[in-house]
């Protein structure tokens, strides 16, 4: 895939995650071929889909796919996935969890322990999935110091902000190098680690 195929690519899922989220995100990427870019190229898929997740505010059960092809098995199901304090969930493709759920903006039904999941795979996803909500961040920040002036001055002239951001940037673009390196266990959770301190960056400044 070239440069210029990738850019048609980003600017159609990045439509696609903000008319959609959700169960109709979920369906409207099917449609588009999610499943065969993630089984063909998921060195792109990955990166791309989960970064504009975190850019469009979208959410979608793509984690589950990722970690089925990582497995050898085929997309479009559910597996149980490790969750807080020790705890498995399944992410629900569909909502007729309602009710049943952890929470009211996600389909994630408690569940008991599965069997081992390869979870490097998860985790690297993840990874660009908090990377994407810290640009989406900056980028809102960026926008609030330029338009915004304080003692007649813009907001962006102030050299304490302007650091700020710049710490954020390079935060955010070491978590993407991680990302990007990552090649096993290790360097998946340390890359998720780093995407996650990059986002809490983001948004403490």
């Amino acid at each position: 895939m070239d440069a210029a195929e990738r850019d048609l690519l980003a600017d159609t899922l990045r439509k696609t995650m903000t008319a959609a989220s959700g169960q109709a995100l979920d369906a409207a990427l099917a449609d588009l071929g999610w499943a065969e870019l993630l089984a063909e190229q998921s060195d792109i898929a990955v990166p791309l889909a989960f970064r504009l997740l975190g850019e469009t505010g979208a959410h979608a059960p793509l984690l589950n796919d990722v970690l089925l092809v990582a497995a050898g098995r085929p997309v479009g199901g559910t597996l149980p996935l490790p969750y807080t304090g020790g705890t498995w969930v399944v992410w629900e493709r569909d909502n007729s969890a309602a009710g049943t759920t952890l929470d009211a903006e996600l389909p994630l039904r408690s569940v008991p322990a599965g069997p081992p999941v390869p979870l490097a795979a998860g985790r690297v996803a993840l990874g660009w999935w908090l990377v994407g909500t810290g640009r989406a961040m900056v980028a809102l920040a960026r926008q609030h110091a330029v338009d915004r002036n304080q003692v007649g001055r813009p907001l962006a002239s102030f050299q304490a902000v302007r650091h700020r951001l710049a710490e954020t940037l390079v935060a955010l673009d070491g978590a993407e190098a991680t990302l990007v390196a990552a090649t096993d266990d290790l360097g998946a959770l340390l890359a998720k680690a780093a995407a996650g301190q990059a986002a809490l960056t983001a948004a403490r400044h």
